[in-house]
């Protein structure tokens, strides 16, 4: 698929494909500044027409490649040279389609993976180090990388110059492999979750996306609608938990949510 193996090379073409601008984050042995950056985008994004967004740069990732094959599927044998003229034509598509109900997509994807005998409990967090205030994707993808404390991957913190914080999934057109919703139900998803509590798609990876809210999505919530939530996050990523019981205790704390799928 002409792979690139080298970040530097990653960087050039994940510039041409984005169009906007960013700050390139080398490795580090914190993720301090990058918070620190994200929080000073996010306030400024708001009156100057951008959405921040941490967007994960390795070789190792797959990104890029299914940036393109949503995107450019003509090019997805050689992605390389992609076309930035068709990249811009889906976004603009993408953005002038009718989105689905996000409430079905829950349902429908529940329905299909067999989630409601799973979802009859949920755990309770039991302590205050459940809370994490940071993007796990910094770091690395699946549920443990971050438990090692690994320095940061390198990351770009792009400037995606959209309206609303859900159209960055016209712009990231994530999705559309194993059980990970398409572009089309990420902005559906995205879209639900930010007129009901304010969370923003605030960082990617070839495998993950997380969301960040200015107050904690469960804070006055009483347990049944924590439990609502809980599912809807269960049904959007299921890989994220493996089996586990999703916290509602964190979800009623947390500004930031984390999804992975394999």
């Amino acid at each position: 698929m002409g792979w690139p193996r080298r970040e530097p090379e990653l960087v050039e073409l994940l510039k041409r494909y984005l169009g906007c601008p960013f700050r390139l984050f080398t490795p580090q042995p914190d993720p301090h500044k990058h918070m620190e950056a994200y929080k000073r985008a996010w306030k400024t994004g708001k009156t100057h027409g951008f959405v921040p967004v941490f967007i994960s740069v390795s070789g190792k990732e797959h990104l890029l490649e299914m940036l393109v094959a949503n995107a450019d599927p003509a090019s997805e044998d050689d992605i390389k040279n992609f076309s930035p003229q068709r990249v811009a034509a889906y976004r603009k598509e993408l953005l002038e389609t009718p989105l689905p109900d996000a409430d079905g997509i829950f349902k429908k994807a529940a329905g299909e993976m067999n989630l409601y005998e799973e979802a009859r409990e949920f755990g309770i967090m039991e302590a205050e180090k459940s809370i994490h205030n940071v993007f796990w994707s910094l770091f690395g993808s699946g549920s443990n990388e971050f438990s090692a404390n690994p320095p940061t991957r390198q990351v770009m913190l792009a400037k995606i110059p959209v309206k609303n914080p859900w159209e960055v999934f016209a712009w990231l057109p994530m999705g559309n492999w194993n059980c990970a919703p398409g572009p089309l139900e990420m902005m559906a998803v995205a879209k639900s979750w930010y007129e009901r509590f304010g969370a923003v798609p605030a960082a990617v990876s070839g495998d993950e996306v997380e969301f960040y809210m200015d107050i904690p999505a469960g804070r006055g919530r009483t347990r049944a609608e924590l439990e609502a939530l809980a599912f809807e996050h269960l049904a959007f990523a299921p890989d994220t938990w493996e089996g586990e019981l999703i916290d509602t205790g964190h979800l009623k704390k947390c500004r930031y949510w984390y999804f992975w799928w394999d």
